[in-house]
């Protein structure tokens, strides 16, 4: 009778604990999913324009990744100056080998939390980076950043910059680590499919457990033979 017990209970407690489980799953990862708008912005917690008339500015931001972040000078328009594009388009190709022949940025900064320097840039050196696509963008190094501290960058344009202000530039902080942004990409192909097949597990299991506590139990027949 113990045993009989014991298994009817396995049969309804093991599906029950499963399904539970596997929709515990998806609730987290439907919570986790509401936050990829808020990570993938936190990609790029600076984007402002930068301009003469602010110099030196100041920006201050909190990132939410513990990351290398870059400082870069983006060029988000293409047309609006063809004489700043042609500039810009040749120092594309001075970055590297070719730095001698990289038009003069004359970009400086210092990212600082609360009075403490953490790095700061040179407006004497030259850019260690770029990237393409529809934002043209150059590096200018790198510093060290954690989630939920408070920094601000303050930027330095010298005069040389004056030529590159037609193409209305903008100052970008970003992550520096691109398997942050690869793991994000990954992660929103997968949210979906995820949520939705924990949760499928979650009402079947449960499903089944339901099921089995309402079957009667199969005890098993004794008989005795008694002589006469």
């Amino acid at each position: 009778m113990k045993t009989v017990m014991e298994l009817s209970n396995r049969k309804v407690v093991i599906p029950y604990a499963i399904g539970a489980l596997a929709l515990v799953v998806a609730f987290l990862l439907r919570v986790d999913e509401a936050r990829y708008p808020a990570l993938v912005a936190g990609l790029t917690p600076v984007r402002v324009a930068l301009k003469a008339s602010t110099n030196p500015d100041r920006a201050s931001f909190t990132p939410i990744w513990s990351e290398p972040h870059y400082v870069a000078v983006v060029f988000p328009l293409r047309g609006a100056a063809p004489d700043t594009d042609a500039i810009v388009d040749r120092a594309q190709h001075a970055v590297g080998p070719n730095q001698d022949a990289m038009p003069a940025f004359d970009f400086g900064w210092r990212v600082l939390e609360e009075a403490t320097v953490i790095q700061e840039w040179s407006s004497r050196q030259k850019p260690t980076g770029i990237f393409g696509g529809p934002n043209r963008g150059f590096i200018f190094g790198e510093f060290p950043a954690h989630a939920g501290h408070v920094y601000s960058v303050e930027t330095f344009l010298g005069p040389d910059f004056d030529k590159f202000l037609a193409a209305t530039p903008l100052l970008e902080v970003g992550v520096a680590s691109a398997s942050t942004s690869v793991g994000l990409a990954w992660g929103r192909d997968l949210y979906t499919p995820a949520v939705s097949i924990f949760g499928l597990v979650g009402v079947i299991a449960l499903a089944l457990g339901f099921i089995a506590s309402k079957r009667p139990l199969d005890y098993p027949v004794v008989s005795a033979c008694h002589n006469l």
